[in-house]
């Protein structure tokens, strides 16, 4: 894709294409333009899972920003992926900055994507769209969440407006949608999904056909005796997919709440051991 020089930067593409090789996770094709940048392939012996890292050498996104993320993992492959640090949204100046991020996982394929806390600045506007698209014996385990600001600088919930969509299909189906929009300048953020005086709001999605109901109640469990700083509810709304909506008012019980989520999936669903995040 051609451009323009004072937009280099600003609109970007990232597409990573995994498959397998006797036996092992190659990425078998990437493309990197600014501010995409990714580490080699990391594997550790006693997991079954590649790791990548995804970089950017610039300051987060700002207003007028466009960029594409596309994420296809083939049959036989299995990655995780995280993220090298939180993703920060500036002021904006009135205009948004769009992320797109479209995700295909074949049949037996296997894909974590882990993400750290988006922080969205004073007037920052942000439109993030997911687009997930999974097969029947696929796997697919996803973290996602958004604080209210730069909370130690005292910015909480002074963003212009974000607006998240994620949208879910098996087989070509639609199965999930989420989709949200807060504006704190116009709407008391404490009326909107629930978040009361919260600060963090994470989002927990696994797809796997060994879920059972019984899943929902053990995550459920262990969670909550996690958060004496928040609120967790889990639910099945399809027979091979969890959800999870986690809210709490500290950073630290979030990251550990992202960890034991990793923890209880692999004891539950996996068969290795859960590799360390690797930052």
């Amino acid at each position: 894709m051609s451009v323009a020089l004072n937009e280099v930067g600003r609109m970007g593409e990232l597409n990573l294409v995994f498959s397998e090789k006797r036996g092992k996770t190659i990425l078998e094709d990437a493309y990197c333009e600014i501010p995409f940048k990714i580490t080699s392939l990391a594997y550790t012996p006693a997991s079954h899972l590649a790791q990548l890292i995804l970089m950017t050498p610039t300051a987060g996104l700002f207003g007028g920003d466009r960029l594409n993320l596309n994420l296809h993992v083939k049959s036989g492959a299995a990655v995780r992926i995280v993220p090298q640090g939180a993703t920060k949204v500036h002021p904006s100046l009135g205009r948004a900055a769009i992320q797109h991020v479209t995700i295909e996982v074949e049949p037996e394929g296997e894909l974590h994507l882990w993400n750290d806390p988006l922080i969205p600045f004073k007037d920052a506007i942000l439109e993030q769209y997911w687009t997930i698209e999974l097969h029947t014996g696929s796997r697919f385990y996803f973290w996602d969440a958004l604080s209210s600001g730069r909370i130690h600088h005292g910015e909480q919930w002074e963003f212009d407006t974000l607006f998240n969509e994620t949208t879910l299909y098996l087989d070509k189906t639609l199965v999930y949608v989420d989709r949200y929009q807060i504006q704190p300048k116009q709407q008391p953020v404490a009326h909107l999904l629930g978040m009361s005086h919260y600060h963090y709001l994470a989002t927990l999605l696994l797809f796997d056909d060994k879920l059972e109901a019984s899943h929902t109640d053990q995550f459920q469990q262990v969670l909550s005796s996690i958060t004496a700083h928040g609120t967790v509810g889990v639910d099945l709304p399809h027979p091979s997919l969890l959800t999870g909506r986690i809210l709490t008012d500290n950073g630290v019980c979030l990251k550990r709440l992202q960890e034991h989520c990793a923890e209880l999936l692999f004891e539950l669903l996996l068969p290795t051991p859960c590799p360390a995040f690797r930052k």
